[in-house]
């Protein structure tokens, strides 16, 4: 008999071997993003840090904002009470 008529035995067992390595491989990315490595620590700690420095700039931007619409505010109050030339 030839070689691969035993292996129609083996099929089963033969076509889990891709899974098993898809599952070891995505087990291995997970565990390295879950408890991460010194390099991906400190990306996360960079890109925490820019985030943050962002939204210092955002809070300023708004203030800048909120004082602009004020003193706008002010300003047509302030001529439309004032007398009209004619």
């Amino acid at each position: 008999m030839p070689f691969w008529f035993y292996l129609k035995d083996l099929m089963p067992l033969l076509a889990t071997i891709p899974l098993a390595v898809a599952v070891i491989w995505i087990g291995n990315r997970w565990l390295r993003l879950r408890h991460g490595d010194a390099e991906g620590q400190a990306e996360i700690a960079d890109l925490r840090n820019e985030v943050d420095a962002l939204r210092h700039e955002l809070a300023e931007m708004q203030e800048r904002l909120d004082f602009a619409e004020r003193l706008l505010k002010g300003l047509r109050e302030a001529h439309s009470e004032l007398p009209r030339s004619s």
